[in-house]
């Protein structure tokens, strides 16, 4: 199969928030690659159960990431990311950045800090932006930091969104010194129990997370036309935010969601419109 239409074939699930991020993008097929590399990364996470089985596919990506260095790779995904601009060392390097990410999840299910909690939301969100950005010749200082900032902000409220699920699975994304802060038991994620102390937990989180969109969105600006599907990520993300607060911040029991009409509305907004 063509490594292009292998990748569309595994690319976002039809009205989730990066399908109208990829669909108002005008280099489809460079979304899509990224993507599909991602997807298949946290699925060694999410989706195998043998921790040995699990480390080695993990290992065998990482290996296949490095060969693009040489525009090389036995993989569809590693063939369209090649082609698609990711073989430099810089975007290489990100792209194992955000690999170290799903190495964490495989190796940790608690934070101590919210030093430790950032750090991974840089790898898991910033990076893959990074790596998205320096594909296609955005090399700026300032503007892969802007790009870090708006990833690990999208990461951060997508942790944020699904503590319950997460919880469920034995996994505890929320820092160990800020549960004890705001006297919630670890036991009570764990069993998906919302409390008023959970709440104002997750607006505390979910305030830092939305001052890291707002302050990269305004950063990258003059990079609207170059970082179109990124920009509508961080928009999406920012309302899926604003959601959580008006229905209280119930992060344990459920994950909010936007209408297929507002993703959209602000996908086409962020796209289309000045700001």
């Amino acid at each position: 199969m063509d490594p292009d239409d292998y990748c569309a074939a595994r690319g976002p699930r039809a009205g989730s928030s990066f399908y109208y991020a990829v669909r108002f993008a005008p280099d489809r097929k460079r979304c899509l690659a990224l993507y599909a590399l991602i997807a298949d990364l946290y699925a060694i996470a999410s989706s195998v159960s043998d921790a040995n089985v699990a480390a080695a596919k993990l290992a065998w990506w990482q290996q296949e990431i490095g060969a693009l260095r040489e525009g090389s790779g036995s993989h569809p995904i590693t063939r369209a990311l090649a082609a698609h601009g990711f073989s430099s060392e810089a975007a290489v390097n990100a792209l194992l950045r955000a690999s170290g990410a799903v190495a964490t999840d495989l190796t940790q299910t608690r934070f101590l800090d919210d030093r430790q909690l950032l750090a991974y939301c840089s790898a898991a969100g910033g990076a893959p932006l990074q790596a998205y950005a320096i594909a296609k010749n955005i090399v700026a200082v300032e503007s892969l930091a802007a790009l870090d900032d708006l990833g690990s902000g999208i990461a951060l409220a997508r942790l944020l969104l699904r503590v319950g699920e997460d919880g469920r699975k034995g996994r505890i994304y929320l820092p160990h010194e800020e549960l004890r802060k705001f006297q919630v038991p670890a036991a009570d994620v764990l069993g998906a129990r919302q409390s008023t102390a959970l709440a104002a937990l997750a607006a505390a989180k979910a305030r830092q997370s939305a001052e890291l969109l707002d302050k990269a969105l305004a950063a990258l600006r003059h990079e609207k036309r170059l970082v179109r599907p990124a920009l509508i990520l961080g928009r999406l993300y920012r309302a899926l935010l604003e959601a959580s607060r008006d229905d209280g911040f119930k992060v344990a029991l459920h994950r909010v969601s936007l209408t297929p009409l507002r993703k959209f509305a602000t996908a086409w907004r962020t796209s289309a419109l000045p700001w």
